[in-house]
């Protein structure tokens, strides 16, 4: 099937009527003062929006979010009370192009684009802005938000973007550039477990060797198994690569799949630990630390999960052994033993660090915000 045909198959006409529905809503928007125009364009990192939306909005702005249908559909939003939410605007990634008038955005205090890249299946890959032939800037101007530095570092050093308009997940204070960290880890109301005699695991994310380290847990839960450890469950959420078997897996894998945004969020908090599941010695896992934020960073602050991680990415995410548990190669088994062996009063502090660490990356986000706004 080829290129043209599988774009006209997946085409999503409900988001095109949708998006010449909104254009004109935008185009003849009252703007008020203090706004901000806040863009993803893609059908994905849907779960970054919440925080970004509620670190404007502790600012004082009016936060518009243009969004995908995807994304609009997800739930994403479903932890927030309703007079947190912000203008909602479904729109596919060419409204901003064909349809929107440039005036009406620059009418918005700010843009704030929350992807730098563009992905969309069957079709354009590459800097939005290309895509766009130019970039939505608001009055006073923009910022963006960039998910894998190493990709986007030729175009801060030819000075296509300004490297003072990036924020980053986590903080980069190397190779000359200097980019503040925008950890929007707020997802709503949110509640803990009470630690008990069963043990909640929950890993979430694409189940491949470049994503999880999924082999190792395979071995550990073995091991936990010989130990007579068997008051455990973990719950897998994601798609799954090809290559596992989902009905060969242990009965404490509880293989949830791909779930919406208000089902995930009900897991996450029945859930004790959050498992990353990375391996510094897997090249796709390196980006980790070069970088590249993973996503789990801000679930496990904003559903307070301690996670059990390697040593080797602890420093990068500002995890210790007062806020998660640490291992070192091939030390996953152990890790979960302790988990499962560890008392009520300790487990509470563990939570007391990881809400600590979750305020703590959620002042400075805001206050880093703040500083580039001012």
């Amino acid at each position: 099937m080829n290129k043209n045909l599988n774009q006209v198959i997946s085409f999503n006409w409900k988001e095109l009527a949708l998006t010449i529905k909104n254009s004109k809503y935008l185009n003849n928007l009252d703007v008020p003062n203090k706004s901000v125009l806040i863009i993803e364009p893609n059908e994905f990192h849907a779960e970054i929006l919440p925080g970004y939306c509620y670190y404007w909005n502790q600012l004082g702005y009016k936060v518009y979010l243009v969004v995908r249908h995807k994304n609009l559909l997800s739930g994403v939003f479903s932890r927030y009370n309703e007079n947190e939410k912000p203008q909602l605007i479904c729109m596919g990634h060419y409204g901003l192009k064909y349809f929107v008038k440039k005036n009406i955005i620059k009418s918005f205090d700010y843009t704030f684009i929350t992807s730098t890249r563009l992905s969309n299946k069957y079709g354009f890959y590459g800097l939005f802005s290309d895509y766009l032939g130019y970039l939505p800037e608001g009055r006073k101007g923009y910022f963006l938000v960039e998910h894998n530095l190493e990709s986007l570092k030729p175009y801060l050093e030819s000075q296509k973007y300004d490297a003072n308009k990036i924020f980053l997940l986590n903080a980069y204070n190397e190779d000359d550039f200097t980019i503040p960290m925008l950890n929007p880890n707020y997802f709503g109301k949110v509640k803990t477990p009470k630690k008990d005699k069963e043990t909640v695991f929950i890993t979430i994310g694409t189940v491949t060797e470049r994503n999880r380290n999924f082999k190792e847990l395979l071995e550990a839960i073995e091991t936990l198994k010989t130990e007579k450890i068997l008051n455990f469950k973990i719950y897998v959420i994601g798609r799954v690569d090809k290559g596992v078997e989902i009905s060969k897996l242990p009965k404490e894998i509880i293989f949830l799949g791909y779930l919406s945004f208000t089902e995930m969020y009900i897991k996450l908090e029945e859930a004790h630990y959050f498992l990353p599941l990375l391996d510094p010695e897997i090249k796709g896992h390196q980006r980790y630390l070069k970088g590249e934020t993973t996503g789990s960073w801000q679930l496990c602050q904003g559903f307070i999960k301690p996670p059990i991680i390697r040593k080797e990415f602890s420093e990068t995410y500002l995890f210790s052994n007062k806020n998660a548990i640490l291992y070192e190669k091939n030390g996953l088994d152990s890790a979960l033993i302790q988990a499962c062996k560890l008392s009520v009063d300790k487990y509470s502090s563990l939570l007391e660090e990881m809400e600590a660490l979750r305020d703590k990356t959620r002042t400075s986000s805001i206050r880093n915000l703040k500083n580039k706004i001012n």
